[in-house]
């Protein structure tokens, strides 16, 4: 099909789409309460001088007294066939102020690295969570030996700092490696043949390893060894672990005390979201055909790389379409949305396009100032939702969801101040050294880039306010508990800060080597490729020290904004982190805008998580369910996304890993903010 014929079909689709829409089935129910209950098993006591409950419970009692266990750690040096094992320190105790309080030490100055500091600060934050507890409740930290960097240990850390908050001892023939996800899983780590020869030689007998990484490449010969032939071979026994709660069963010998899960059943959507789901799932068609039409009347669709960006609109407007006849309603809005954003940026393309090749530069320039005033519309819309106090939790995690939206289109509108100052600059010099060449694609790549990141700007307004209305009456009554905000707000802020630390010390060091940059010069390149990068570090800023200014630091509003905006940055680096390290992604053709992912190197890998993520979003909700009363609505919708997306591409396989991760940090959300101070 040519582009013009199937860009035209596009927009015909979209004007269909009200006859599918009316003709949606209510496949919702209410959600049943759960039984309430709880796989518990009696500790075992085996001798251990640790501070031991006599039933596991959850949430985990509040300590009195520290504990301290010592656990061996796996790491591999370049360059070496063997890896080395190396004993850490952990201790748990009670906190005595309501700050986050993680303590990192070491026998050497400099030992441990910026990505072993960065995972212990994640490992701390996701034991906490995982316990029923917050980070605040505890004085934690971790004393290494020698020089060691890395966060493969995180969910090995994690397991303990449980076994500790729970009151247990742990077992000196276990260790393991990879690193801990968002919502408990285990994620995915290199060179584990090697270090698992070094816990083999040390007398270790029960190794884990990450889900899907049975087979793992030899960092040494390059080789694919059977990790569990290696290590029958030794006498002992490879396990796989797929979330910090087998790990803290393989760890303790006993079982983790949460519920069972909601059953799929239990995560319907109920009739009214439905609905608000299929209206929107129309405005979003309304969107992609108005902006289609647009886009064909600049006449571009001839070119390439305008044509490719509007097929994309097309083909998720198509897809929408589908997903509603099929009734996942959920599905399709996502779709529909992501279609009209396309359709929306596509226009903006073609119309830049349009007007540099006509050498309209000043066009161009009135036509990015329209733009720039999405800058305005998110600081009213900011506005409008600060009066906001909900008064379920239902409504509660809808607001801020919509705050997050919020936060990320400031990010969006700062990073296009920038560009548009640099691009300011940029014709000045070229006013004084007119340049060799046409300038035309210079002014249409500097403009551009602009007014894209406005145009984002307006998506995400668009978003939030379908963010707002993801909740439903009745639902678990809220009060207010401003310093509980402001408490989960730090906690929040902790786990970003080291996330994004844990990304950067990865990433940076490498772009430096490789262009002779400097840090600085590398984030900025990062940034202006890398939507997650620009929104994991602008999110933190924003209600840090933006808003905290306008509305007052101890103000309600401004803790709504510092959760949303630490949880959005925890979230998109998280993201990173998993893309572009755990899976092996290419960050370099991310760079090079080399379009969709079409493969990924550790895709079993992937399947497994997405598999166990889905399990424990259910877990998380029915935590939701019985510790805050209620599974959040916008919860729901995100694991409806993910249970249809998982079955598809590559590329939509990681965004179904993506949704899952986000309903079980909203559940998460929900019972952090439900508990008393």
């Amino acid at each position: 099909m040519g582009n013009k014929k199937r860009i035209i079909t596009g927009i015909a689709l979209c004007m269909m789409m009200t006859g599918v829409l009316s003709g949606c089935p209510n496949r919702g129910t209410p959600v049943p309460r759960p039984s309430g209950r709880e796989d518990k098993d009696p500790a075992k006591q085996n001798g251990q001088a640790v501070q031991q409950a006599s039933v596991p419970q959850y949430p985990a009692p509040l300590l009195k007294s520290p504990n301290t266990l010592t656990v061996d750690v796996l790491a591999y040096r370049a360059g070496q066939r063997i890896g080395v094992m190396i004993p850490a320190k952990i201790t748990v105790g009670p906190n005595t102020d309501n700050e986050p309080n993680v303590a990192i030490a070491g026998d050497l100055s400099g030992g441990q690295g910026g990505s072993w500091r960065a995972g212990v600060w994640m490992s701390a934050h996701q034991a906490s969570t995982s316990v029923g507890r917050d980070l605040t409740d505890y004085a934690i930290s971790s004393r290494g030996y020698g020089f060691i960097d890395g966060a493969s240990a995180s969910a090995l850390f994690t397991a303990t700092m449980m076994a500790a908050m729970m009151g247990l001892p742990i077992k000196s023939e276990f260790t393991m490696t990879g690193t801990v996800n968002p919502d408990g899983t285990v994620g995915p780590v290199g060179g584990i043949p090697n270090k698992f020869m070094a816990a083999l030689q040390k007398g270790k007998k029960i190794l884990g390893y990450p889900i899907g990484q049975r087979f793992a490449r030899d960092e040494h010969t390059k080789e694919l060894v059977d990790l569990q032939e290696l290590a029958a071979q030794a006498g002992g026994r490879a396990v796989e672990v797929a979330t910090v709660y087998d790990a803290y069963q393989l760890l303790t010998g006993e079982a983790f005390p949460h519920p069972r899960p909601l059953s799929t059943s239990e995560m319907s959507l109920p009739r009214s979201v439905h609905q608000r789901l299929g209206e929107y799932t129309q405005k979003w068609s309304k969107v992609f055909a108005t902006y289609g039409k647009g886009f064909m009347a600049q006449k571009v669709e001839k070119i390439p790389a305008a044509a490719d960006r509007m097929n994309t609109a097309y083909k998720y407007m198509k897809k929408s379409s589908e997903l509603l006849q099929e009734g996942s309603v959920a599905a399709a809005y996502d779709f529909a949305q992501r279609g009209g954003a396309w359709a929306f940026t596509s226009f903006w393309y073609a119309r830049f396009l349009r007007l540099a090749v006509h050498k309209q530069f000043k066009e161009i320039y009135s036509t990015t100032m329209q733009l720039k005033k999405s800058e305005k519309k998110v600081f009213d819309q900011l506005q409008a939702l600060r009066i906001q106090r909900p008064g379920t939790v239902d409504q509660l995690v809808a607001v801020i969801s919509a705050y997050e939206q919020l936060v990320e289109a400031w990010a969006y509108t700062e990073n296009g101040n920038i560009l548009l100052k640099q691009t300011m600059a940029n014709i000045q010099k070229m006013q004084k050294t007119p340049p060799k060449k046409d300038p035309t694609g210079l002014m249409f790549e500097w403009f551009y880039d602009t007014a894209l990141k406005y145009s984002l700007a307006e998506i995400k307004q668009a978003k939030a306010g379908n963010f707002l209305t993801f909740h439903v009456t009745p639902s678990a009554p809220y009060a207010m508990d401003p310093a509980r905000l402001r408490r989960v707000a730090k906690v929040f802020l902790a786990a970003a800060q080291a996330n994004l630390i844990y990304f950067e010390e990865i990433f940076v060091p490498m772009f430096v080597k490789a262009l002779g940059k400097s840090p600085a010069i590398v984030k900025n390149i990062l940034k202006s490729q890398i939507g997650k990068y620009l929104l994991a570090t602008l999110c933190l800023r924003f209600p840090q020290f933006v808003l905290s200014k306008a509305w007052g630091e101890n103000a309600v509003e401004t803790a709504f904004a510092q959760v949303a905006g630490s949880m959005g940055s925890y979230f998109n680096s998280s993201m990173l982190i998993t893309k572009y390290y755990s899976l092996k992604l290419n960050i370099v053709d991310k760079i090079m805008g080399k379009g969709t992912v079409q493969s990924v190197p550790r895709l079993k890998a992937l399947v497994s998580m997405i598999g166990h993520a889905e399990k424990s979003v259910r877990i998380n909700a029915a935590l939701a369910q019985k510790h805050a009363g209620t599974v959040p609505t916008s919860a729901k919708v995100f694991y409806h996304i993910g249970m249809t997306m998982k079955e598809m591409m590559p590329s939509l396989k990681i965004k179904a890993l993506e949704m899952f991760w986000r309903a079980s940090m909203e559940c998460q959300l929900a019972v952090m903010l439900s508990r008393k101070s």
